[in-house]
């Protein structure tokens, strides 16, 4: 819990880590009255520890999807997390230890699985993203499967219930290395998080995790003096997000944040040895090319474009189509990386006023009927 406020007080915009850090409280105290306080086994003390444990998942599920500009179906999970609360108790109160065992167990495997399917559907980008999707979805299917796993063993639930069995133990085992696995990967993210803001202040941008304007340019220098040392071609390309104002209009800066993330993903695993990524604006990424001309460096870049193009419109579907522009130049004789810079960005100004998806090579636009509409297949120059 320490590490969580710590961080965020470090950083008070980053209200997930509030999320986890309530959330892990609150399953570590519904974990501890389970183990603990056997004995205080009454109907509404039990409903009270099953509907904190149950806020705690809502919590956590809240944050891991907030820091992932993902919405969370938050009224459906408290829904759940309220009815299930009163059948626990009503179901414990009469006496039918069955029915509050399928009670509290497929409760607490749909509100797990909700959050999984939540973090799924925002495309975890990093290791430990996915296996906070792996835990969260492991945990929904123990729960779930639970009940029936005690019909077909024949098991006697009233001692399950009262801890009085090996497979009760053996769950009670599973569930606290899972919770375990749980809380670290969430001080994981927090932390790792932490590194990145670090970063961030000597030349990382900290939504794409690539080199900022600054550094991206010093280290271009250097790229460009070696290339010309060993005499090989080099040559900088830049690909511009269409449509990122818009989106960020549309839904909001997270949501053009959590773009940009999955660009940068795509574009992460495309990347060749020797290439220098950086973000170069707000809409915008750079990659020098060291060994590739200009014609050589279009076809990777063009494998890029397809790529995103794959990966982005499958999330946006129907409400917008996203495009990339393109513009990429080889490095002459004598010429500055500032004039090259400057030629290879000048174009990109015009693309989203063109309708967006040009290619340009050299200063010239080039034909792309694959991706752009006919009247952009023409050869115009840019002065």
């Amino acid at each position: 819990m320490a590490i969580f406020g710590g961080l965020w007080r470090a950083d008070p915009r980053r209200r997930h880590l509030l999320g986890f850090a309530f959330g892990f409280l609150a399953l570590a105290v519904a974990m501890s009255f389970h183990i603990a306080f056997a004995a205080w086994n009454t109907a509404a003390a039990v409903a009270v520890a099953h509907g904190i444990s149950s806020l705690s998942v809502i919590a956590i599920t809240w944050g891991a999807c907030s820091r992932l500009s993902q919405r969370v179906p938050i009224a459906a999970m408290l829904l759940v997390c309220l009815v299930s609360a009163a059948l626990l108790f009503l179901a414990l109160d009469s006496g039918k230890q069955s029915v509050a065992l399928s009670v509290q167990n497929a409760s607490v495997g749909m509100l797990f699985g909700m959050g999984a399917i939540a973090l799924w559907m925002a495309r975890p980008p990093s290791g430990l993203d996915k296996v906070l999707l792996w835990t969260m979805g492991t945990i929904a299917t123990v729960s779930l499967t639970r009940p029936a796993i005690l019909i077909l063993l024949d098991v006697d639930v009233n001692k399950v219930v009262g801890r009085q069995s090996d497979f009760s133990a053996a769950g009670l085992i599973m569930m606290t290395v899972l919770m375990v696995v749980l809380g670290l990967t969430l001080v994981g993210l927090a932390l790792r998080e932490a590194m990145e803001m670090r970063l961030g202040a000597r030349g990382i941008d900290a939504v794409s995790g690539f080199l900022d304007q600054r550094a991206f340019e010093q280290s271009c220098e250097t790229s460009l003096a070696t290339a010309r040392n060993l005499q090989i071609p080099a040559c900088l390309a830049m690909v511009q997000l269409d449509w990122h104002d818009s989106v960020k209009a549309k839904w909001g800066v997270e949501s053009s944040n959590a773009l940009m993330r999955q660009v940068a993903d795509v574009v992460r695993e495309w990347q060749r040895e020797g290439d220098v990524l950086g973000r170069i604006a707000d809409d915008r990424l750079g990659v020098m090319l060291a060994g590739s001309g200009s014609q050589s460096g279009l076809k990777a870049i063009q494998k890029l474009r397809d790529a995103v193009d794959r990966s982005c419109n499958e999330d946006l579907g129907w409400q917008m189509r996203f495009t990339l522009s393109i513009s990429i130049a080889e490095i002459r004789p004598n010429m500055s990386f500032t004039q090259l810079f400057v030629q290879v960005a000048q174009p990109l100004g015009k693309a989203r006023a063109r309708g967006g998806s040009i290619t340009v090579v050299d200063g010239y636009e080039v034909p792309n009927s694959d991706v752009a509409p006919p009247e952009h297949g023409q050869i115009v120059p840019y002065a």
